[in-house]
């Protein structure tokens, strides 16, 4: 997936990879809609296998737990949805 230079949702310019794990990467990318914010965007990796549903649930389940907690310590969340990269 070439995210680099890419703009998502007529919003977030991806700007460098930052990140890497088993099932997901992670982009910084400017939020232009909020005074060029730095956001850290990840995405999950395309994945044909049976435990893609899974993968799903977790990351939006994780999102959803940590979009409710505040502390100095934990990322922040402002947006959760999907890329369709063929768009």
């Amino acid at each position: 997936m070439q995210m680099l230079g890419q703009t998502l949702s007529g919003r977030y310019r991806i700007r460098e990879k930052i990140g890497e794990g088993l099932i997901s990467m992670v982009y910084s990318a400017e939020d232009m809609r909020n005074n060029n914010r730095i956001v850290a965007i990840k995405f999950l990796k395309k994945k044909n296998t049976s435990d893609r549903i899974e993968d799903i649930i977790r990351f939006y389940s994780e999102a959803t737990i940590v979009s409710k907690m505040s502390d100095p310590a934990i990322v922040r969340i402002y947006d959760v949805g999907e890329h369709n990269e063929n768009h």
